[in-house]
């Protein structure tokens, strides 16, 4: 059996080489050499999607030149979409709105939004999500602060089913949060590939609310790969962490609208766990820090992965991926892991937040 070696390079840009995206509207001589792109993938969401848009184009006192570009993954066949008639209402001279001539699915998506980007960084932007007004002017001032930095990570408010934006935003309102709201502007959090080898998972978070990378370098690092669905995100963030300076806000850039864990289907939760449990055997195979995590806590690295939220369906079953002496419960070893890997991040979120 092939082992999976995430840090490999695979050009996933050229997978859709074949397929052309139809310029429905916008005129790139009308908006010249955008600093900025944001970009939103989006299918078959037209409401979503609108509040997603008005986000991206109200941004106040941006002061850099900028684009939006909205990728429609489906195909145009027949009358307009409602997507289209949408988009079609906006007279907008920095906005553009293509669509696919076939569906390249998720990960093919969203390579695709960098391919079209004309900015010399890209920001993500799901079309389900939003952004704050002055999201821009928080931009800046972070790539003022790393001059280096090759992606930025974004922080966000997270928006429940059916909740609103002060709701979201009041949850986190407190006296430390207050303490952290003034500490956090211009704050960055370093991300490295040692964080997934502690804490086995997307430690990087979803790529949207801004996120944003310098377009070079996410041409260059190949792109998400779609042989790794559902997970490509974590995979891909956790290769271009390898490679490039990643880091994650400090504070919030937007809100992520986060869904019932039921809308995902059982293929895909069981998918999640076996991605971890590939990604656990691989850092212990390929890196010092996931062979040692490995060899001290694997009975308590795999209950984390098996008893993850968003991995429960139907007919789960433990010896689907472990033997019942790797899953025994280890209280002395659980309570050291716990206070090391919670341990971990509060040290270095603290540091950041002071020193970051």
């Amino acid at each position: 059996m092939q082992q999976t070696d995430y840090m490999m390079y695979t050009d996933n840009f050229a997978v859709y080489d074949g397929v052309q995206s139809l310029l429905i509207k916008g005129d790139p001589a009308k908006c010249l050499a955008p600093f900025l792109s944001i970009v939103i993938p989006t299918f078959r969401r037209p409401d979503f999607l609108k509040i997603a848009l008005d986000s991206a184009l109200n941004q106040q006192d941006a002061g850099i030149p900028y684009e939006v570009v909205v990728v429609d993954n489906e195909p145009p066949e027949g009358t307009p979409s409602p997507t289209q008639q949408m988009m079609e209402s906006y007279g907008v001279p920095h906005l553009f709105y293509y669509r696919n001539g076939e569906n390249l699915g998720i990960a093919g998506n969203w390579n695709r939004c960098a391919q079209l980007a004309r900015g010399q960084w890209v920001a993500y932007l799901h079309d389900d999500d939003i952004l704050l007004p002055d999201y821009i002017k928080r931009f800046q001032r972070l790539l003022a602060c790393k001059k280096g930095a090759d992606g930025l990570m974004a922080l966000s408010y997270e928006l429940k089913e059916g909740g609103t934006l002060e709701e979201a935003a009041g949850k986190a309102r407190s006296r430390l949060s207050h303490l952290y709201d003034r500490l956090s502007p211009g704050r960055l959090l370093r991300l490295r590939r040692v964080d997934s080898h502690i804490k086995i998972g997307n430690v990087y978070g979803a790529p949207t609310c801004g996120s944003a990378f310098r377009r070079d370098a996410l041409l260059a690092s190949g792109g998400f790969n779609p042989q790794f669905h559902p997970s490509f995100d974590w995979f891909f963030l956790y290769r271009f962490s390898g490679q490039y300076k990643l880091y994650r806000t400090m504070e919030r850039m937007g809100y992520y609208r986060v869904f019932v864990n039921e809308s995902l289907s059982e293929k895909t939760k069981r998918a999640f766990v076996s991605d971890r449990v590939d990604f656990v055997n691989y850092a212990a195979r390929s890196t010092r820090m996931g062979k040692l995590m490995r060899r001290l806590f694997e009975n308590e690295q795999n209950q984390a992965i098996y008893h993850e939220a968003y991995s429960d369906y139907s007919g789960k079953q433990v010896e689907d991926f472990f033997t019942p002496a790797r899953m025994a419960e280890r209280p002395v070893r659980k309570r050291l892991y716990r206070l090391l890997t919670q341990g971990y991040w509060h040290t270095r979120n603290y540091l950041s937040l002071f020193f970051g």
